[in-house]
């Protein structure tokens, strides 16, 4: 079996691909590969075309179609292509067109059974993730100084659950010795696997995730959630990892630390099963299956050609590939040259200018001129559509027009309210990694049309309202937006957040403290809203509060591996 696999390199990727041995693997990317290709400027037959001379694959494996730019052409693809998908659920929205492009995908099992039914295309497990035993190993004569150790994401908007979760672990340090770090990689982060008695874990879709093969890899005892369901696949619970659940997690904790021995074998049984679970085990698995995938049908091939490069336009806007402004001009200025609908084109074009300017591409102050320029032709053409309309104001704002800023989200809060037909195929303005992001995505996996139009209604309404908030320039208007914003989507912290400094302004501080208590219920690792919980609690009296909000600032701060600002330290001194 003749794979072509990417875009991978070998020095970016080296868990991945530093080890082909017995495998007739061709890798391709930009540099430090078998074959150099380019997907944001070339087409797939130009990815072919350098292939070596007699070597023709019997598949190609796109990797992480979800962060990187897709070809033109992709559809047309010669032989069996599989995407593999890894975090679907922070690029489903403008990724699932473009899978149904590919023969096969394979993902993790939640994304089998929510993706599965979706897709016209099949959909099917398998495990993408690793180690690298390179750099994930044990290593004798390093001290387990660590007795609870979290290594990973703390990012909220991503990881909206682990918070609660951390501030658990973080309790745990009066007796133990607890870790909490995040920006941490390569040998650092190997280093601080190895220093760990036990790793806490806790996958975002119930996968199997880098550090659940990586943890026992470097020697420490694996934490992992009970729900998790893939776990079972490859450790036994109490054998080679420990589970948990929310009943259970501290008091798991306690026995394995109070019986060092048993955790020594836990640690030792999951060190030896992991040995098995390599990338190149991984990719032997799937290279044996890809034998009985044939090309099949690839609705994207059916769709007419202005709509194929539109979705390959917006799919590289929303990538998080470098070269995404220029892949999503250069497709999106195909289509609009063959499209019926210039309108939903010109959208996406003023996205990838009012994205240029946040990046700093070239003049932000005229790429600012393009966006409003497209995202007014966009309404011209289509007057219902509140997603553009919601970018005018914030393209306007951020010039400093106010009036004109109030006036087209104005317009496009009314039409979220009347329920107007929602345009589902249109790129928010901006669109970063953001929670506001985070909770499209989520609503994008609504499994019909209608359910998803009613679910990014409300999200954009309370994106709107934040915006007419900042506009605002009487308090007490200012708070009626920033109620309307919550009231509409009320799972966005930092607009809860915005509400409670509203609610403080205009006296009503008993409320306010509500909304930071509820913020913080969310994110124990808000420090502007414990800073404002501890300034509302003192001014209210109420001394016990204050001090309660004190000890659990202390009990964070002192788990956390890179304490926060020392400004921000003040909220919990």
């Amino acid at each position: 079996m003749r794979i072509l696999l990417g875009p991978l390199n070998r020095q970016d990727h080296p868990a991945v691909v530093g080890d082909l041995a017995g495998l007739d693997i061709l890798v391709f990317d930009r540099h430090d590969a078998d074959v150099v290709f380019d997907p944001a400027r070339e087409p797939l037959e130009t990815l072919l075309g350098r292939l070596p001379a007699g070597w023709r694959p019997d598949a190609l494996v796109w990797w992480s179609p979800e962060y990187t730019v897709l070809p033109d052409g992709i559809e047309r693809c010669p032989v069996p292509s599989v995407a593999v998908l890894g975090d679907w659920n922070l690029g489903v929205w403008s990724t699932a067109p473009l899978l149904e492009a590919f023969d096969l995908v394979v993902t993790d099992r939640k994304g089998v059974q929510v993706l599965g039914p979706q897709l016209e295309v099949p959909v099917d497990a398998w495990p993408a993730f690793s180690f690298d035993p390179a750099r994930h190993r044990r290593e004798p004569r390093v001290e387990r100084d660590i007795d609870v150790l979290f290594v990973g994401n703390m990012n909220h908007d991503v990881h909206d659950e682990r918070a609660p979760w951390l501030a658990r672990l973080a309790r745990l340090g009066a007796r133990h010795r607890v870790v909490l770090a995040a920006g941490v990689y390569g040998d650092a982060y190997a280093d601080l696997l190895r220093r760990a008695r036990i790793v806490w874990n806790r996958a975002i879709r119930g996968e199997m995730n880098m550090r659940a093969y990586e943890a026992p890899a470097a020697g420490a005892l694996l934490l992992m959630e009970r729900e998790n369901l893939e776990v079972r696949d490859v450790f036994v619970d109490g054998v080679s990892c420990v589970l948990y659940d929310d009943a259970t997690l501290e008091r798991r904790i306690e026995e394995c630390l109070a019986q060092p021995e048993r955790l020594a074998r836990i640690a030792d049984a999951g060190w030896r099963r992991v040995q098995s679970e390599t990338y190149l085990d991984h990719l032997a698995r799937l290279a044996a299956g890809l034998a009985k995938v044939r090309i099949g049908p690839r609705p994207f091939a059916a769709l007419p050609a202005w709509r194929r490069h539109y979705w390959l336009g917006v799919h590289a806007l929303c990538s998080a590939d470098a070269a995404r402004a220029g892949a999503a001009a250069l497709h999106l200025g195909r289509a609009l040259r063959c499209t019926p609908d210039a309108g939903a084109v010109a959208a996406a074009l003023g996205a990838v200018a009012a994205a240029a300017a946040l990046t700093g591409e070239g003049d932000p102050e005229r790429s600012l001129d393009q966006a409003a320029a497209m995202l007014e032709a966009a309404v011209g053409a289509h007057p219902d559509d509140a997603v553009s309309r919601a970018g005018i104001a914030w393209v306007h704002a951020r010039r400093g027009r106010r009036e004109a800023a109030v006036e087209a989200a104005l317009a496009a809060r009314a039409l979220l309210r009347e329920g107007a037909p929602f345009p589902l195929d249109r790129p928010p303005v901006p669109f970063g990694f953001d929670r506001f992001r985070t909770e499209w995505e989520r609503a994008s996996l609504a499994p019909d049309l209608e359910t998803r139009a009613a679910a990014f209604r409300p999200l954009l309404l309370a994106r709107v309202c934040a915006g007419l908030a900042g506009l605002e320039t009487a308090p007490a208007a200012a708070l009626d937006r920033w109620t309307e914003s919550v009231e509409a989507w009320p799972g966005i912290d930092a607009n809860v957040r915005r509400l409670g400094e509203a609610l403080e302004a205009e006296g009503h501080a008993e409320v306010a403290a509500e909304a930071y208590a509820r913020v913080l219920a969310s994110n124990p690792f808000d420090w502007e809203a414990r800073e404002a919980a501890l300034r509302v609690a003192g001014g209210l009296g109420d001394d016990a509060g204050a001090e309660r909000l004190r000890a659990e600032g202390r009990a964070l701060i002192a788990a956390l591996a890179v304490p926060p600002a020392p400004a921000l330290q003040e909220a919990a001194p």
